[in-house]
């Protein structure tokens, strides 16, 4: 924020009035009622090979009411606009959708009922003007952004993409409830492919924060300069890698890689709605105090203000807190919102996510980060460090034998969980087989068991680094998410991880 400018001014900050409605229309009807309003715009400016390409801008305004009977018996309506005194009428809606709905249809709860009232705000704090911001300077940053990337290395195309949203959401409830919160979020991104005798491979650098102009200055601009010259020697080594033989491996994962590890394959299923299905639960109770990991690993999800996936309220006006998941591989907390937080045994926990006012809320992450206790602090970032670096690094910490075979897998291409199973696979950017030197190898797929996964962990280096940024996936739902690890963690060779690759 710069000094001595007044935040901007929130959008949603006349219709408090909605609250006194909300109240009064619930009680004429004899049901529960939350209420949320949601105003967000969004500019996404891609520059493609040194010429500007696209901007487009999106804008989403709306309101949502679900409404709960003295039964628990729920009901739901929208409309695409804030509704003033229309509330009444979408009260009323929601009401009738919940009395008249099939029997046998319905899965009720009156958990919703016990919330404590709750008030609270928190304003954007950005000092800038989302709807009439200069777009030009921001333009010609871009264009110059993707001709230092273009320059990382022969032959080399850049689509650089700046995506910037502004996000506020206000909910009441019958209780008299009333949390107003806004989350400005903006990325500049760098996809890097690289040609070369008739192979392709494409990587990503990324940077993000709550101001687009704070990322196109210097400091900014040359942090995502060093992350791209990372990705650009990948895309080009991947094109005249040979495969890695399948198998399995001592591994080394980077943060973000280690992040997707936390993400997909553990947070989904620490999210307690799923626990009927969820390998972290059995007979629908969430496995409570049981060993999931090794000690050295502790995962923790919360909201981090300025962070990809920030959220200080729960979609149900509940403050998000920051969950212990797993505390010296221990299991000890799930994420649960209101209505799956009983049933699962665990405690409400505030995580409930909607992508939109026209979407119930599910139990989602915000910012999941895995840590291991016993990691080797360094004094270079992680920018510096070269795949060459990490073999005598390791060795000097006393995690790597100085015979002992290793990959390094750098990066994440996306990938599948089975939650009920703990069955993953993910496909990495970049494979390097760390021996004098760091040989590079195909990119390919890292596949296992989440909790062998996690109980394999047996060091890391570096502190934690939480600005691995993503989207998030659930129910047909994406929101923003984030995360991180220690800068390297250290996985010990396991007959249920699997390398893929060739023979």
């Amino acid at each position: 924020m710069v000094k001595g400018v007044d935040p901007v001014e929130m959008r949603l900050e006349p219709y408090a009035q909605i609250k006194d409605a909300t109240v009064k229309a619930s009680s004429q009807l004899d049901v529960y009622a939350i209420t949320r309003l949601q105003d967000a715009t969004s500019l996404r400016i891609n520059v493609v090979d040194g010429r500007l390409d696209s901007i487009q801008r999106g804008s989403i305004r709306g309101t949502g009411v679900q409404v709960f009977t003295k039964e628990g018996r729920s009901g739901f309506a929208a409309v695409d606009r804030i509704a003033g005194e229309e509330i009444l009428g979408l009260v009323e809606q929601a009401a009738r959708l919940a009395k008249d709905s099939p029997e046998e249809h319905i899965d009720t709860n009156t958990e919703v009922f016990n919330l404590p009232k709750t008030e609270g705000k928190r304003p954007a704090n950005i000092t800038y003007d989302p709807n009439t911001l200069d777009l030009d300077p921001l333009e010609q940053a871009l264009i110059e952004i993707n001709r230092e990337a273009r320059e990382l290395g022969p032959g080399l195309s850049v689509m650089t993409g700046l995506y910037i949203s502004y996000e506020e959401w206000r909910i009441f409830r019958s209780d008299g409830t009333d949390v107003h919160f806004a989350f400005p979020r903006c990325v500049i991104r760098n996809g890097i492919s690289a040609r070369s005798a008739g192979r392709a491979s494409s990587t990503m650098a990324n940077i993000s924060g709550v101001d687009p102009r704070e990322l196109i200055k210097p400091e900014s601009r040359e942090l995502l300069r060093k992350r791209s010259k990372k990705a650009a020697e990948i895309a080009l080594n991947l094109t005249k890698a040979e495969p890695v033989k399948a198998g399995n491996y001592k591994l080394v994962l980077d943060y973000v890689l280690a992040m997707i590890l936390a993400h997909e394959a553990f947070g989904h299923a620490a999210e307690v709605d799923r626990a009927e299905t969820t390998i972290l639960a059995r007979n629908g109770r969430f496995r409570t105090g049981e060993m999931v990991a090794s000690p050295l690993v502790s995962i923790i999800d919360g909201p981090l203000p300025g962070d990809h996936g920030d959220q200080p309220f729960s979609a149900n006006g509940v403050p998000r807190e920051t969950v212990t998941i797993v505390e010296n591989g221990v299991l000890k907390d799930g994420l649960a919102d209101v209505f799956s937080a009983r049933k699962a045994g665990v405690r409400n926990t505030g995580a409930a996510r909607a992508e939109t006012y026209a979407h119930l809320p599910v139990p989602r992450m915000s910012n999941i980060r895995l840590m291991v206790s016993n990691a080797v602090p360094i004094d270079r970032d992680f920018e510096d460090i070269t795949p060459a670096d990490l073999r005598p690094m390791l060795e000097k910490a006393g995690l790597l034998e100085k015979d002992e075979e290793i990959l390094y897998l750098s990066g994440a291409l996306g990938g599948q969980v089975n939650p009920a199973t703990g069955d993953f696979v993910f496909s990495c950017s970049g494979v390097y087989e760390l021996k004098d030197e760091a040989i590079p190898r195909q990119a390919t797929s890292f596949s296992g068991q989440i909790l062998s996964a996690l109980r394999a962990i047996s060091g890391g280096l570096g502190g934690v680094a939480v600005d691995a940024t993503g989207t998030c996936g659930k129910r047909s739902q994406s929101v923003p998410c984030g995360g991180g690890s220690n800068l390297f963690i250290v996985l010990e060779k396991d007959k249920s991880i699997t390398i893929g690759g060739g023979r």
